[in-house]
Formats: structure tokens, sequence, C-alpha cells
């Protein structure tokens, strides 16, 4: 940075304008700490990753995340905050953090509550954080001493100081003071409101309760108790809202009375809750607790306890964790003495809850009613006796009840018909006797407090209220009671703000700078507040008006469609559902409209009503009549919605009758534990509960405050006089003013109000000047941390020189010490090993012979098992043999005593001849059978020596067997004693070296651990010295790229477009401002009257010719990054000078191409200028200097272009005749040229003729008249790149190409999209994927849907499709909202587009590098996403032409959009659209419209002649629709045309085989450049062979 003392003034003003826009948020740089915020897919609880940045990129940031991942992430700028070191310490006011942001807050917050601070300011604002347990020291005794008797300006953060503020307010002021507590159910909204009650009784003098502050007390009891119930989130939520006012008196500073006022009790609660919540408190504390006479008498039980689980409206659960019903119960009848409610008022209370819960319990039969509708439900037996005790409670007859809850009684002609009702319809009559006698039951009660506590007289009385109030909520169902809670939230943020404000304005009048209040400013939330209440056409006045007539819940929901579709603060869903949205300035909200009109009309039918009017107990009597608010017994009330309205207004004009306080109480977690803080559920209520806004209100005016005191010693570095300084300071006290006046003179001289104002107690600062003297502080510390580090370095390598001298000496005797050692170890070691080996060989030759003796010992024993094992067997068999014999020889006798008997019975003379036959044949069969058995035997005798030697043999195998397993044991053995052996010597060696080796390595590991250590402890000191200063710097590339975007605008529209959303760009507009007052070509009046705009927009001639004439306009700008480098003078002025000099030729631009650093625009007669820069030749011309004015390309000067694209570095122009010229950057092949040379001049494209050519990055295409496409540069089989032209298909004819960043859509003449590209991360190749593609893939989604596609055009990574039908497809990149499909996520498959509000069709789409547009069959245009315009807007818009050039659109019928275009790079975007001047046309309108519909359907590609339509055409003029003649070039020899083809395009079969035989004869690696051409291209010719 250069020496800020030495600047001029004007010098210092020019560089604060610079950083005036920067200012809003920190700057960033790498190695910066920051919070980045958690998205909402992450699972965690978190709000905020603790991060470092590693890389700032052009639209984002890389970030390492320090949560022990160590991830790096990408993400958005507007996503990443600075680490606050104050807000990590805990300080008690926010206000005073130098980066308040979210992510600070939340971290201050969070650090406080784990010290359980649980009070925290933002600025006048307190933070109440529920600790979800009791914290003593926080609301002792001890602690309310503290706070009544210290001064504000010492006291820490807590209810009991807002309470004091207020307190002291009301008497310093004589001015009405009022309590906000407001948050979500169980934030502790209720003990506040309770402990601030407290401390304000104790205030007001008495020291235990006396009188009417007992009282006042003695009321929470009784409200909690009827209107607080257990929820899942809370077991004492307050189901209603209250606003409550205590009296003082005027001269004793005491409390005279007090008043309540109750808010939309949720009465559905009393029939119905969810599961783990129950009913209010008093029906458990009455069933549980009251004495058994009573609830006998009551009817409730008929014994001594009462059974809740036999009462429907009790179902669930029946008790609270943190709450004793007993002493809850004891402490509401004490209340009930002290309040002055009498026992029969009691007795009442007790007969309505019984009754309640007796009608709960009735059921109905409607058998009778099914078989005949004229018949009415019964009651059912079982609930007999409920439904007889409800009407005993009511005292009323039985009938006269039963025929109010089963019957429908209308009167016709003045006579009364009684219609029965559906079981259902009983239920719900049912259902509102109930909730009505518990709504009157609650009003009564608080009547009767209010009776008790109001003082005689309110007329002069002064006051300080309490309002408890519902925080916003959003659910995933949202009906009408969310509808007026988050009404009441809007009230409440207006009130908010504007209380905000009138801080701010009290703190410049303390400090005497009144003149200086108009400069603040903020927004209202009061158009939110018409759509919901203005009469008559806000959404409760709708509702209203649905309820007095006859209507139901879907026209309640048309009407109010049709009222607010317009709204920008309303939405409807795509999909026709019972569903509309309010964009809330907390958040968007769905409502579901289904019973908003039953809820609303909050009636009770008449006979119900009697019930409880006409009851004979007095004591119900009153309490039902009595319990009705004012506006109903004025007959006002007929609407909740109005009633409620009325209240909320009544309130509303209270508060802002008095200073207002307001407490944000806010809950950690959902399971209401202890000290748990969920830090994403805190940022959602921080968000909803809009604590930043008094934050943004300061950044309006003079954000940056210090004391003088506060000041000196933050810039003490930079003070000039040091000498002067020291006497200042020795003067009691300090004049610090003084001090902190010469550093303003120093450093910023001449500096006026506009940027600094001194005050009498501070001073108030700019941003861009706080970070002006930062800057200018980090400078001089640089500089002598710059000397200092020249010092420390030449002492530090002195010091290492000495060191290392005698680190030399004693490594020396290291060396030789250790080397002694080590041979001495060596020695020892060999010797040792050398015993052992011998050892281990002597063991090896004693063991080798035991072995053999013990082998030979075992060896014996098997050959005597073996033996004696024979010997036994032999014996056996000898004994089997003589059992045999016996057995035969037994069995021999007794068949002989048999054939005995058989030759005595056979010798008779009948028998003996058959005998004698049968006897010969058995003693023939037994001769054979001895026969055969002598020849076995005499066989087996003659060979019994085979078979003896065959048992040997097998008894020998078996022999052998056993002493080969005997060996291999005995061998195994050998082995693995001798392995063991070798094992353990072997681990010995292992385990001496691996330890010596770990020794060394265990030294070497310390010695870098210790430098390791020394060097994270010098880089931790280094890291948080630059983080210190460079906390403090801010970078000036946003105002700049602010700055750069209005002069960039003001140039094209003649107009500084002010976004009110975007606090930077207004400070950058006052910026802008002083530099229009010097700038003459900021003068609107100048460019009006000079402009192209005037030109183009100019009054006619009376008499002209009846034509239509077509010129090109940028409808929107944004730049991504500084372009003033690349345009000089701005890129705007060149295409306006460009512009006039046209229109003075009688010529029109007519579109308009970005390069990545030039920029090419082509008139309606075909001419081509080109401006930029040309260090790559992208501008056609001689030499590398960058043009400053557009030029006409020379080399297309004879040229008639039709067409023109641009690449990053390169260009494509299609001439009328159909040839291709490129120019510009050919380091890739872009040219097409099939090399890679520098080309300083246009050439032209060997290509057939061609209609269309497109270019992005360095990636070409072109589609011929036949329908080939072709690309280029592109890549082989072997992965080579080839810089020529390719044909990409063979069977498709293409219509039209679009091509994105890395990658393509085709389309084909069939409709069908086809894709292909390298990058695919978003989706936006359309395949439900994200892989790349490398060949051509059709995207089927759109086939199954039968879409025919007309027109696809790419954004960055982003498509948008027009089908023939008229229907838009947008898919890929959508972060931005450029998809319009309401979410920002991207999608990986087509998608319809809907615009709210509009069925027309689309004739026309164009994608932009952010955004995309629509132009409709009525020539209107819609875009969705972000530009120069609109910033994240996720559903199509229509564009307002008429804000946008008012010079040609505030008239309707004298222009119109015949074609809308996009133009991107990666710094600059830009939106065409082509006008057309029907100014001079006499056609019927309706005609005429017609006609323009077909034109704009027609003209879809970037030609500069509109396409010929018979009907159009006479409207023409010539220009419009010439072709030009060029005179013929050369013919050059083609490189698409095959080598292998003839004169007559037939295939040359015969020369290709003998190329291929030339070719493969070669080994592959040899092959030539050629030869590897003619193999592409027979593999392309392949399909033709």
């Amino acid at each position: 940075m250069d020496n800020p003392r030495l600047k001029s003034t004007d010098q210092i003003i020019q560089e604060l304008q610079s950083l005036e826009t920067t200012t809003a948020s920190s700057s960033l740089y790498e190695k910066m700490q920051v919070y980045v915020l958690v998205s909402y897919e992450d699972p965690s609880d978190d709000a905020f990753y603790n991060g470092e940045i590693v890389k700032i990129n052009e639209n984002s940031v890389s970030v390492k995340l320090l949560n022990g991942s160590k991830k790096i992430i990408e993400v958005s700028a507007n996503e990443v905050f600075p680490v606050d070191e104050d807000a990590e310490q805990g300080v008690s006011d926010l206000s005073k953090l130098s980066n308040l942001h979210e992510a600070a807050l939340l971290v201050n917050v969070e650090v406080r509550y784990q010290r359980k601070e649980i009070y925290t300011y933002v600025a006048q604002t307190l933070i109440v954080i529920n600790p979800y347990q009791n914290i003593p020291e926080l609301l002792s005794q001890d602690a309310i001493n503290h706070y009544l008797n210290d001064n504000l300006e010492n006291l820490d953060p807590h209810i009991f100081a807002i309470s004091k503020q207020a307190y002291t307010q009301l008497w310093e002021n004589k001015k009405n003071q009022a309590i906000v507590i407001s948050g979500e159910s169980g934030a502790g909204k209720t003990e506040t409101t309770k402990h601030a009650m407290r401390f304000l009784t104790y205030l007001s003098g008495h020291g235990e309760y006396e009188g009417i502050e007992e009282k006042l007390i003695r009321c929470n009891p009784l409200l909690e108790a009827f209107g607080n119930a257990k929820t899942v989130r809370n077991d004492n939520s307050s189901r209603f809202g209250k606003y409550i006012r205590i009296f003082y008196n005027g001269k004793t500073k005491s409390i005279s009375g007090a008043s309540i006022a109750n808010y939309l009790l949720e009465k559905s609660r009393v029939v119905m809750h969810s599961a783990g919540e129950r009913n209010y408190h008093i029906f458990y504390l009455f069933c549980k607790h009251a004495p058994a006479e009573i609830l006998r008498e009551l009817g409730l039980t008929e014994g001594d306890t009462l059974d809740m689980d036999e009462y429907l409206y009790l179902r669930g659960d029946k008790d609270a964790e943190t709450i004793n019903d007993e002493d809850f119960y004891l402490d509401v009848m004490a209340s009930f003495k002290i309040t002055n409610f009498s026992d029969a008022e009691v007795h009442g209370i007790w007969t309505i809850l019984a009754t309640i819960l007796s009608i709960g319990n009735i059921q109905f039969d409607d058998t009778l009613h099914q078989e005949d509708d004229s018949e009415p439900c019964e009651i059912s037996e079982e609930s007999g006796k409920y439904f007889e005790n409800a009407a005993r409670l009511l005292n009323i007859s039985v009938d006269k009840f039963y025929k109010a809850i089963t019957t429908y009684v209308r009167k016709i002609g003045g006579a009364e018909i009684a219609s029965p009702l559906s079981k259902k319809d009983c239920s719900a009559y049912r259902d509102s006797i109930a909730k009505a006698l518990y709504d009157r039951l609650f009003n009564w009660i608080v009547f009767k407090l209010n009776k008790t506590l109001l003082p005689p007289s309110t007329s002069q009385a002064i006051s300080i209220g309490l309002l408890d109030i519902f925080g916003f909520e959003v659910f995933p169902e949202n009906g009408f009671e969310q509808f007026c809670i988050n009404f009441t939230n809007e009230k409440l943020q207006q009130l908010y703000v504007s209380y905000i404000f009138k801080i701010e304005e009290q703190e410049l009048r303390n400090e005497g700078l009144e003149e200086f209040i108009t400069e603040l400013n903020y927004v209202d939330n009061q158009p939110i507040l018409d759509l919901l209440e203005k009469f008559p056409g806000g959404i409760f006045n709708l509702i209203d008006e649905a309820c007095s007539v006859n209507s139901d819940d879907k026209r309640l929901l048309q009407q109010i469609i049709k009222t607010h579709k317009e709204n920008q603060f309303f939405a409807i869903p795509k999909i026709e559902s019972d569903i509309f949205t309010v964009f809330h300035t907390a958040r968007d909200v769905d409502y579901t409209v289904n019973g908003f009109r039953v809820k609303n009309l909050d009636e009770l039918r008449k006979e119900l009503e009697l019930c409880a009017t006409e009851s004979g107990d007095a004591n119900v009597r009153e309490i039902f009549t009595k319990g009705v608010g004012v506006e109903d017994q004025a007959n006002k009330g007929k609407f909740l919605g109005a009633k409620f309205r009325r209240q909320m207004n009544a309130v509303m004009e209270e508060l802002e009758s008095c200073d207002c306080h307001f407490v944000r109480c806010i809950k950690p977690n959902e399971d209401k534990s202890p000290l748990k803080f969920l830090p994403r559920l805190v940022l959602l209520q921080i968000q909803y509960l809009g604590l930043l806004d008094s934050i943004a209100i300061r950044r309006q005016g003079y954000p940056i405050r210090y004391t003088y005191e506060q000041f000196f010693k933050r810039f003490d570095e930079i003070y000039p006089d040091r000498e002067k300084k020291n006497n200042i300071l020795m003067e009691t006290p300090p004049d610090w003013q003084n001090l902190v006046e010469d550093i303003i003179d120093e450093y910023l001289p001449g500096i006026d109000e506009k940027y600094i104002l001194f005050g009498k107690f501070k001073i108030f600062l700019k941003a861009e000047v706080n970070v002006y003297l930062e800057k200018a502080k980090l400078s001089f510390l640089k500089e002598k941390d710059i000397a200092a580090s020249k010092i420390q370095g030449w002492l530090k390598a002195r010091k290492e020189y000495q060191n290392f001298k005698s680190y030399l000496k004693i490594v020396a005797r290291l060396q030789a010490t250790y080397k002694a050692r080590k041979c001495r170890e060596e020695f020892l070691d060999i010797k040792e090993k050398t015993l052992k080996i011998q050892r281990w060989a002597r063991d090896i030759q004693y063991n080798a012979k035991a072995d053999l003796r013990v082998l030979g010992l075992e060896i014996f024993k098997k050959y005597l098992a073996v033996k004696m094992n024979s010997l036994y067997q032999l014996k056996y068999v000898n004994m089997a043999i003589t059992a045999q014999r016996l057995w035969r020889g037994y069995k021999g006798r007794q068949i002989a005593s048999v054939h005995k008997y058989i030759e005595r019975l056979f010798n008779t003379r009948i028998f003996r001849p058959s005998w004698e036959r049968i006897y010969f044949r058995m003693r023939l069969r037994a001769a054979v059978l001895i026969q055969k058995l002598f020849r076995g035997y005499r066989c087996r005798k003659n060979e019994t020596y085979k078979v003896t030697e065959l048992r040997e043999k097998m008894k020998q195998r078996k022999l052998d067997k056993a002493a080969t397993k005997i060996q291999a044991w005995a061998k195994g053995e050998i082995v693995r004693k001798k392995l063991n052996r070798m094992t353990k010597a072997a681990k010995y060696i292992q385990g001496y070296f691996r330890a010596k080796w770990t020794y060394s390595l265990f030294k070497k590991i310390s010695m870098e651990v210790r430098r390791i250590q020394r060097a994270v402890r010098s880089f931790i000191i280094r890291s948080k010295i630059i983080k210190e200063r460079a906390n403090k710097y801010i970078t000036q590339e946003s105002a700049l790229l602010n700055n750069l975007l209005l002069l960039e605008h003001s140039e094209l529209f003649s107009t500084i477009p002010i976004n009110t959303q975007n606090y930077q760009v207004q400070d950058a507009f006052k910026t802008l401002s002083t530099i229009a007052e010097s700038t003459a070509n900021l003068n609107k009046s100048n460019l009006l009257n000079t402009g192209s705009l005037a030109m183009q927009s100019k009054q006619i001639s009376p008499f002209h010719i009846e034509k239509m004439y077509f010129f090109t306009r940028v409808l929107d700008m944004e730049l991504l990054t500084d372009m003033s480098i690349v345009y000089d003078p701005l890129w705007s002025q060149q295409l306006e000078t460009l512009n006039r000099e046209s229109i003075a030729k009688e010529e029109q631009i007519m579109d308009i191409e970005l390069g990545g650093c030039h920029s090419v625009a082509i008139t309606n007669r075909g001419k081509l200028f080109v401006w930029g820069w040309n260090d790559k030749y992208q501008c056609a011309a001689e030499g590398l200097t960058s043009t400053n004015k557009p030029k006409l390309v020379e080399g297309l000067k004879e040229k008639r272009i039709l067409q023109v694209s641009c690449g990053d570095d390169h260009t494509l122009a299609l001439g009328s005749d159909g040839a291709v010229f490129a120019f510009g950057d050919n380091s890739k092949g872009q040219l097409g040229q099939g090399n890679y040379q520098e080309i300083r001049d246009v050439r032209g494209l060997n290509l057939p003729p061609c209609r269309q050519v497109y270019t992005a990055g360095s990636q070409s295409m072109a589609v011929t008249d036949n329908g080939d496409l072709y690309l280029w540069p592109f890549e082989t089989i072997h992965g080579e790149r080839r810089s020529y032209p390719m044909k990409v298909f063979n069977d498709v004819i293409v219509s039209e190409v679009s091509i994105g960043f890395n990658f393509a859509i085709i389309l084909a003449n069939s409709g069908l999209l086809y894709s292909l590209g390298s990058n695919n991360k978003e989706g936006q190749l359309g395949h439900g994927d994200a892989l790349p593609r490398s060949a051509p893939t059709m995207i089927a989604s759109l086939k199954k849907q039968g879409e025919k596609i007309a027109n696809v055009s790419c954004g960055f990574r982003h498509v948008i499709a027009r089908s023939t039908l008229g229907k838009v497809y947008t898919w890929g990149w959508g972060s931005h909202g450029q998809l319009g499909h309401i979410i920002f996520s991207s999608e990986y498959l087509p998608k319809i587009v809907n615009i709210k509000g509009n069925r027309l069709k689309a004739i026309q789409v164009s994608a932009g590098l952010k955004h995309s547009v629509i132009l409709l069959e009525n020539r209107k245009l819609y875009w969705a996403g972000t530009n120069g315009t609109i910033s994240s807007q996720s559903t199509f818009q229509e564009v307002n032409l008429a804000a946008k050039i008012p010079e040609m659109f505030e008239k309707a019928n004298e222009f119109t959009v015949v074609r809308s275009q996009c133009s991107w790079s990666r710094g600059l975007g830009i939106t065409l659209i082509t006008i057309a001047d029907i100014r001079r046309l006499q056609t019927p309108p309706s005609k005429l419209s017609t006609s323009l519909n077909l034109l704009a359907s027609k003209w879809n590609n970037r030609y500069i002649e509109p396409p010929y339509i018979e009907t159009v055409a006479n409207f023409y003029p010539a220009i419009a629709l010439r072709k030009g003649s060029p005179p013929k070039q050369p013919k050059t020899k083609r490189s698409d045309v095959s080598p292998f083809r003839r004169k007559d395009d037939k295939l040359d079969l015969e020369s290709m085989k003998e190329k291929i035989k030339a070719i493969l004869a070669k080994p592959e690696e040899k092959w030539t450049q050629e030869d590897k051409h003619l193999m592409d291209e027979i593999i392309k010719l392949k399909p033709q062979i």
C-alpha cells in the first residue's frame, strides 16, 4: 500500500469511494478463519462449520473444514462469514461485534449459553435462551437485590434489567412503557413474563407481596392452569396470548391496579390433542386432587378416586415431568381466595369442567337414521349416563339437550323445521358446545380477575404493559390458527423495526447530530400486511366474505388467487391443491385453506347456546353469559378473524403509544434437555425473530462507532507525533478527542461529514473509512515487521553459524565413539553367534543318533505287535473249524433221521415208483455237487502255493505301508525339531536388528517431532498475527464490480438501476452519483437526445413507407469480473459507439456475441465488427494491441455474414453462401484447419454448405444444409486430438445445436434431443445421472413423453427447450433459480416449467449464464434465475420492458419483441432482444398480432435475416431479405472428403485395400501421422463399405 500520509484529499476520496460497497461484509483472503453455512441437506444439527479458506475462486470460495474431516468444499462467497474473536469470547451486547452476522451472533449466544449466561443484548433487544433448568444465581433474592440497587449501566443483560429500564423510563419520560415478549412454544415466554412481573412488584416499593401486588402475582397460577397445557415442546405451554397492564400511582409510584387482555385461546385442545400432549392443566388438577365428595356430587365417579382413562377428552398423557399437579392445585385454590372468587363461583367452575368431561363421553348410534333419514341418531346405551349427567349439571331437560345435539332447526316462513343430523354432525355439535363452554369459562375468569385488579380510574394512571404473545409458527400443515398467529408477528415485526429506527434516532440526538437523522431508512413490511388485512381485498376480508355467503373452502381459495395472483408476496403451487403461500418477513408459509371458513365463523348454534344460557344453575348461566367478549355482546364479533384483528390493532395502537422494550425468547432444543444447544434450530428462530434488522438499520448510516478513547487505543500505532501523544496521555484525564482529531487530520485531511461525524462522546465512521484506517495501520505494522524480520534474520543466521561450528566438533567426537562401540559390539555379536552355532551342531549330532535308537525300538515294538496278532488269529481259526465240524455232524444226523422217516413212508406200494424217481434225481444232483466240490478241492490243492504267495504279498504290503508311515513320522519329527531351532535363532537375529532399527527410527522421529512442534508453534503465532491484521482488511473488488455494472447499465439504458434489496448497490450508487457529476456520458438528457435509443425511437415521418424494421438491443447485462481491463473504454460505451455509427449509415445491429476477452457484433447488412483484446488475434488484426473501438473485420469485408458465434478466444462466421470462416486462437485446433499453427487472419473451413455454426469454450460444431453435424477439435481412438471437422452422425438429420460449458445438446429434425459432453455434474445432459457421455446419446425421457422439441438453448450448465406444442422444459444446474421450478436444486431429467397465471404457449426460449428467458405467444418476455436485474428468482416472472427501455415500450403498439437471445462468457453475460418497429404498419391489430406470432415462432436461429413467411414478408424492408452475391472463391480441398472417393463420389475399394496392406505391413509404433489419419478415415467409412 502507498504511504497514506502522502496522498491528496482527492486521492483519499477516490479510494474511499472505491471501498464504499466492499464494507457490507469483511473481505476474504486465503488462510482466513471463517464460518461456513451448513446446507439444509446436511443431517447434522450444526448451522455453521469452522473452516479455513484455501482458495478464492471467481464465483466461489474453497474452504477446508476444521471439524476433524479436513474436507475441502467449494461454496458461494455469500455462505462464508469471517470469524469474530469477540463473539467466541461471548460478549454481553452483540451490537459491539465488529463483524456482526448470523454466524457471529449464533456463536456468541452459544458460548454464553454454555456458561449458563442465558441473557444477551442485541442493541436494546434482550435475547433469552431457555435453559430448561433452574439457575438459582440468576433469579434468587440476591439477584433481585443486585438489580434493584445497582445502576443500569453496570448491569449485565437480564429480564430484571429490562424491567428496571422500563420502570425508570416510566417516571423519567412520563410515558407508558411496554415489554414485548415473543418466541416459539417452549422458548420460555411464560416464565420470563412471570419473572418480569415479580421484579416490577419489588420495584413498586414493597419487599413482600402486599395488597394489589399479591393479587397480581396470584393471577399467574389461574391463567396457567386454565390457559396452559403440556405439548411435545413444552410442559407448560401457553395456548393463548395475553397483554397485562400494570397501572402505577403517579404520586406514590406504587402499583394501583392491573388489567389483563387475552387473545385467541386454542379451543380445539379441549376436545382433541396430539400424542404425547395433554388437555389444559385444570382438568388434571381437578380430577386428581379435588375432594372425592365433589367428584361424586358432579357425577364423575362413584368411588373415592376418578379414572381419567374413562373420559375421552383426557385420553393420552396424564402427567408432566416438570409440573407437580398437587402443589399446582393447592396454588390454584389459594389464588381463587386471594383474587376474590367465592365458593359458589369456584363450584360453578368445577360444574362446567365436569359438564365438559361428560359431554365428551356422549356417543351416538345412527342405526335408525341409516334406515330412515327422518329419524334422528340415538344416544348409545353405554354413554347414556354421561348424557344424563351433562343435562343434570346444566340443569336443563334431557329432551331439550337431546334435541339440541341431534337435530338442526331452521325457520322457513315463520315455522320451525327440525332436520335430523348425521352421526358425524352430532359429534361435531357435541364438541362445539364443549369448546364454547370452556372458552366462555376462560373469558369469565379473565373478567373476574380484571374486576379484582382494575383501579377505580385508569384515565390519569400510567402503566407498564407485558405482552406475552405467540411466536412465528410454521408446521407441515398450517391452518387458520397459524394464519392469525403469523399475522400478529407481522404486526410486531413492523413495530420492532420502527422501534429500532427510533433508537438510532435517539443516539444521534444524544451525540448532537440531529441533522443526520434523515439518512436513516429501513424496509417496511406494510405490503405484506396489506395482503393480509387491507380492505376490501385482504385475505382476512375475503375469508369473512366467504363466511357471509353460501360458499365453501374451494371457492374461497379461488377468490384469494383471483385477487392476489399478481401480488409479489403471494403464490400458489404449480399443481392444483388446497394450498396458497404467503411470503412472510420471516419465512414463506404454505397455508391449507381447508377449515378456514368453519374456524372463522366461530359461532354456536342457537339451540346449543340456549342449553347454557337457560340453565337452571345460576353460576353456569352467569359464567356462560359474562364469558362473552364486549365485541360479541355488541354483535361485532361474528367472525373470529375480524375480532382477532380488532384486538391486535388495539394492542398495536397501545404499543405505538408506549416506549417499547423487546424480549426475544429462543428454545435451544426440541427435547427440553438442559444446556443442550442445537445451532440450526436456534438460527431459524433468530431469522424468524428478525434480530439482525437492528444491525441492518445501523449499517444504513454510520455503522462504525467508537468512543474517542476506544478509537485512539485501536489506532494508537499510527499516531503521527509520539512526543505530543505522551504529553496528552500524561494529562488527567487525557483529551482523547484531540488525539483522535490528530489521527484523522494526518491520514484523512479534508474529509467532510459525508464519511466522518464527531459527536459529543463518540466518533461515527462510514465502513469504508474504518477500512481505510485499518489498511493504513496494517501497512505501518507491515513495515515494522519487515524491518524487525531483517534484524531477526541476521541475528538468527549468526547464531546458527556459531551453533553449526560447535555441532561439528560434537559430531566428530560422537562419530569416533560410536564407531569404536559399534566395532566392539559387532565382534561380541559374531563371537556369541559362533558359540550358538557350535552348540546347535553338537545337539544335532547327538540327537541324530538318539533318534535312530528310538526309531529302532519303535520298529521292534511294532513287529512284535504284528506277530502276536497273527498267532491269535491262527488259534481262533482252528477253534472255528472245530465248531463248524461239530455243527455239520449235528445237522447231518438230523437230516439222516428225516431221510429214514421218509424212506419208511414211501416204501409203500403207492409212492414207491414216484419216490424212486425222485430219489434218483436227488442222488444224481448230489453226485454232481460232490463232483463239483471235489474238482474245486483238487484245484485248490494243486494251486495252494499261489494262494499262499498272494497272502504273503498282501501281508508284506501292509507291513511296508506301516514302515513307510513310521519313517515319515520319524523324518517329520527330525525336520520339525530342526526347523523350530532355526526359527528361534532367526527370531533372535531378527529381533536384534529390528530393535536396533526401531531405536534409530525412534531417535529420528523424536528429532522430527521437535522440529514439527517448533514449526507448528511458529505457524500458529504467525497465523494469529496475520489473522489479527488481515481481519481488518477489506478488498475493493466488490465495490469496483458494482460500480462498473452501474456504469455499464447507465450507458445501455440511460438510467442507473437500483435494487432496493441490495444494500451494497445502494451504497455503490452514492459513489456512482459522485462520478456521474463529472462524467458527461452519464448525463441522461444528453443520452436521450444523442444516444442510439433516441435515434431508434425518434418520431417517424407522416409520409412513411409501410414497412417493419428490425434491430437488436441489450436488455440486461451481468458482470462477473472486472472487465475494464479488457474493454477500455467500457464495453457498453464501445457498443453505443457502434450503434450510433450504424444507425447513421442506416444499418442496425442484429446480433452480439461474447468471447472470453472479445466481442463481435453483426449488422443487418452482414458486416462483422469486433472489439476487445487481440493478444491471440481474436480481432483478426495484425499486432497484439487491443481495440478501443469496434472495427470492421477486413477479411470479411466483401462477405455477407448471416450468423456469428464466439468461443473463448476465437470466432466462427457463417456466410450467406453457406461457407464457414474462422479467426482467433488456434492453439487447440479451434479453427478447424487441421493444424495448431498461429493464424493471424480470417480462414475458411473445408466444410459442405452450412446453415448453422456454434462454438463455446474451445469446442465448435457446424450443421450443413443436408443436416450433417460436424465437430472439431476431437480425440481419435488412439487418444490423439485432431483439429479438422469430423462428421458426428451417419443416420441422424440435425436441425440445430447448442453448446454449454463442456457439453452440447443436438436437436434432430425428428424432434429428438441428443447430448454429449465431459461435464455432467449438474445433470445437464438430461439422462437422470451425473455421468459424462463421449458420444451423442438420445434423451429418452422426452421421447417417452411423446414430446418433439422445436427449439433448444444451453446456458453455462443448464438447458432450456421448447416443444412443438409450446411447452417448456428445463434441466441441469439450478442453484440460482434459472430452472424456474421454485426450488434451487439441480434437475437431472427434463422437467416442465409452469408460468404462474399464464397458460399461453412459448414460441422462443434462450439460456444465459445463470438465467433463462421465455417468449410467449403474446410476445411478452419472462425470465428466471440471476442476472444483472434479478437475483435468485426461482419462478419465471414477466420482464418489465417499459421500465427497462421506456423510450420504446411505454406506449403500446409501437415496438414489439420478436426474438430473444443470450450470450455469455466467463466474465460477462448479456440478454438481447430483437425489436420490430411496427409504427409504420396500418394492418389491423388482430391480423398483425397473428403475423408477428408466426414470425417469432419461426425466427429461432441467430440469423440476421428473418425467416421468409408469405403473410409477413410484404412488410419486410428490402435489406431484410437480401441474400447477397459474394464473389466466387477458388475451390479448396475439403478435409471432410475421403481420400478413397473417386470424382463420382463412389468409394475406390481397390485403392483402399492397397493402402490398408501397406499400413498393416508396418509395426504400429512406426505409423506416421498420415497413416493414422487414413486408418481413422477407414473406420469412419466402415458402415458404408
